[in-house]
């Protein structure tokens, strides 16, 4: 029923009996082979990486439940844990209930779910653990294909727990004499971090998306065990450092976009200023789906626009025309993934339909096939972590000037950057990367004394991956960066040339790119 406000009080939430669970399995299995008898290929239901509803003191909701586990032991459920589920929440640093939905706990009750708290999980518990794969099971045993996973990327607990697996995290990735010196003691003695300690923040929140890639492994690991066939495991969690660190390897990514200037569906929107007055405004999802497609891993981008969520308005309803455009851009940019409709013939008319079968139909303008373009820019969004997040603004912006220049491009993420992969590109664009490797900085000498092209915007590698400051006029580099804005230099077989910003990279990118000549066929 949903993990807010779809069904979380009164009878919706009451503890149901044991043969009253069975009854219901039945009846879902049923549902189940009807759906796919159908045609549907993928059930996946809606589950939660964290939420538990209910009162400790009380003992109701999830805690009324725990404290008749041993009744539901005979359908299949795992023996009950023996610590108490407060025992099992995502804590902060000071020992208190972590509260992601904003209210004040414990003095007052989260709204939706009237008299009742919602808490969060932390996976490093063995009760969540073994409490959330007796919900996969059962979602198997009703011959279900997978799990939506709401709260994707939520698990950002910093219980004792936690800080012993963060400290053997940065143990296997710095060596002691490393650890001491930017840090100022080793791994083992490490805390969480403040807000002024950059590097240790980063650290943290890889360790995070490490548990979240191990909580997302785990998942579909006991799903395919007992469904006997692969589960299919499809998050909600559109940040793209997560996905990158975190999702990569699910089957799918939500991106819930509720919010937006100009509302979040597809196409052209004319925005209300005053009675009779309207501006015209474009929203698209263009960076989403490239983004997640530059992975070139496993996982693949679906869009939800539910513009203004959960309030509606007349001007930001999703028209027919724009699910029609919205199912088209996913087809043009995600590389397999999906834009979601529900099934309104009264608003989205045949969009469903027509877009289904046209893809049916054109399969082999998809199967096997690459991305192919003559640019790339590299999209790091990592460097937020490292106290750059001026860079994928930089990205976003580069996107919409790439697209109206017509401009065929590729992202580049940290965990593509290779130099076969760069000659792929006759451009490479680097927007605003503070932070970079001297082995990264070394691959794009190479690219570009090897005959390609680079740009450069703004402010280019003042600091190592450790944000250690660098010389970079000691460098190969120095005399190049030294230039003025819009300086082509030539290095060996190759340029650099520096760009003040984004438009002016695009602007004197298309003066180079007049004529597009696509091969037939890029294999993956």
């Amino acid at each position: 029923g949903g993990e807010n406000q779809a069904y979380g009080k009164g009878q919706h939430i009451e503890r149901i009996s044991p043969e009253q669970v069975e009854a219901r399995i039945e009846g879902l299995q049923t549902m189940g082979k009807q759906l796919h008898a159908a045609g549907v290929r993928w059930i996946t239901p809606y589950i939660c990486a964290m939420t538990v509803n209910g009162d400790p003191d009380r003992r109701s909701g999830f805690w009324d439940f725990y404290d008749h586990w041993q009744e539901y032991e005979g359908l299949g459920l795992s023996p009950r844990p023996e610590a108490d589920p407060f025992k099992w929440l995502q804590l902060t640093r000071n020992g208190e209930p972590r509260i992601y939905y904003g209210y004040k706990y414990p003095d007052e009750f989260y709204p939706p779910f009237g008299d009742n708290h919602r808490f969060a999980a932390c996976w490093q518990t063995t009760g969540w653990q073994s409490w959330l794969s007796s919900v996969i099971r059962f979602v198997a045993r009703c011959d279900f294909d997978g799990v939506f996973v709401d709260n994707g990327t939520s698990q950002r607990c910093e219980c004792p727990r936690c800080l012993d697996a963060f400290r053997r995290f940065l143990a296997e990735r710095y060596p002691k004499a490393e650890s001491e010196r930017l840090f100022g003691c080793s791994p083992e003695r490490i805390g969480f971090p403040s807000k002024n300690q950059t590097l240790l923040q980063s650290e943290q929140t890889r360790f995070w998306c490490a548990t979240l890639r191990t909580q997302m492994a785990d998942m579909k690991r006991t799903g395919s065990a007992a469904l006997g066939r692969e589960f299919i495991i499809f998050p909600n969690g559109g940040r793209p450092a997560y996905i990158q660190r975190g999702l990569a390897n699910t089957d799918f990514v939500m991106f819930e976009k509720s919010h937006g200037e100009y509302g979040t569906h597809p196409g052209t929107v004319m925005v209300p200023i005053v009675d009779g007055i309207c501006a015209r405004a474009c929203n698209d999802n263009i960076f989403e789906y490239k983004f997640v497609q530059s992975l070139r891993n496993r996982v693949r981008p679906v869009i939800l626009s539910r513009a203004g969520y959960p309030q509606r308005q007349p001007w930001l309803v999703l028209n027919h025309n724009a699910a029609r455009l919205g199912i088209a851009e996913c087809g043009a940019f995600s590389g397999g993934g999906g834009f979601l409709l529900r099934p309104r013939f009264d608003l989205y008319h045949d969009a469903l339909n027509e877009g289904r079968r046209f893809f049916e139909e054109h399969a082999e303008l998809f199967a096997g096939l690459d991305s192919y373009a003559q640019t790339a820019v590299l999209a790091w969004p990592e460097q937020g972590w490292l106290g750059n997040p001026a860079h994928m603004g930089e990205v976003k912006k580069l996107t919409k000037a790439l697209v109206e220049q017509h401009i065929l491009f590729d992202f580049v993420p940290e965990t593509r950057f290779s130099q076969p992969m760069l000659q792929r590109y006759q451009t490479v664009i680097v927007p605003r990367v503070h932070a970079i490797s001297s082995e990264r900085l070394r691959t794009l000498e190479e690219y570009a004394r090897s005959g390609w092209r680079l740009f450069i915007i703004g402010d280019f590698a003042g600091q190592n991956e450790r944000l250690e400051q660098r010389d970079m006029t000691a460098s190969a580099w120095g005399e190049l960066l030294d230039k003025p804005e819009g300086t082509i230099s030539i290095w060996q077989a190759g340029s650099v040339r520096r760009c003040h910003d984004v438009q002016a990279a695009a602007v004197a990118l298309a003066q180079q790119h007049c004529a597009l000549a696509a091969p037939a066929r890029i294999p993956l």
